[in-house]
């Protein structure tokens, strides 16, 4: 079941990453809408695909055995951090601007915060922060929520633009 738990979670993020990968692609013409006001936008985009390279390199690795999960979990934390910053940074641009729908600045406002909230209750548990235990069913059943809100937030900026 350990092994399984890891086989999932590696698998969905593998796929968050992709998806975000190929929604950033479209995403240059968000980045010139925002640049000239907001001179950390690039800040901000080169953060994201720093975090997302990271993120899909370490899975990749851990996928074909190189690493196991844990030696890179805190890494992938903060990999992860990278890309909810960015995802704020862009939802809160959304509110003063009509290029996108505030819709979906609502969505990654409270998808950063539920993610952020999600981190905070998981790092309490320093054997699971460590990687000397893997989420249990329900832990990571509730992890997959904050990610199935950021798939639909990648496709729905996605699909704006």
């Amino acid at each position: 079941m350990a092994n399984l738990g890891t086989l999932v979670a590696v698998s969905f993020l593998v796929a968050v990453v992709l998806a975000a990968v190929g929604s950033m692609a479209r995403m240059p013409w968000v980045h010139g809408l925002f640049v000239d006001r907001v001179p950390l936008v690039w800040l901000f985009t080169l953060l994201a695909i720093a975090a997302l390279a990271v993120q899909l390199v370490n899975q990749v690795l851990v996928a074909v055995g190189v690493f196991k999960f844990p030696q890179v979990a805190i890494l992938q934390t903060v990999a992860f951090a990278g890309v909810l910053v960015w995802m704020a940074a862009v939802s809160i641009m959304t509110f003063g601007d009509d290029a996108l729908p505030v819709g979906t600045g609502w969505l990654g406002v409270i998808t950063v915060l539920g993610a952020v909230a999600l981190l905070g209750l998981m790092s309490r548990d320093k054997a699971l922060v460590r990687g000397e235990r893997n989420p249990t069913r329900n832990e990571l059943i509730f992890a997959v929520l904050p990610l199935l809100a950021l798939l639909a937030w990648f496709y729905w900026v996605g699909s704006s633009v």
